[in-house]
């Protein structure tokens, strides 16, 4: 499941459009800051209109995350690491 699709799923009206849109599919492609690039689609969509509650929006989309089946390069590199600092077989 792409991140468009975990977006749209804990938006109120799970607008499916954030997941057909290609520039949400691979969220390391995304140009000009994936912060700017979401706040814009929500605020377009007229959410988050007085700025990106960072936090809130973390953790509603949180619940839709698979952890094993992510597109973005950078969270699988995070999610690894984390599992191998969690094995103990390495020390931060």
């Amino acid at each position: 499941m792409d991140l468009g699709t975990r977006v749209a799923g804990c938006l109120p009206t799970g607008s499916t459009s954030v997941a057909a849109r290609q520039k949400f599919r691979v969220p390391d492609d995304i140009r000009g800051g994936t912060r700017e690039a979401l706040e814009h689609f929500l605020q377009s969509h007229c959410y988050h209109s007085s700025g990106l509650r960072k936090m809130a929006l973390a953790s509603d989309v949180a619940r839709h995350l698979d952890g094993e089946n992510n597109r973005s390069a950078s969270f699988c590199c995070l999610r690894d690491g984390l599992r191998l600092l969690a094995s103990g077989r390495v020390s931060a």
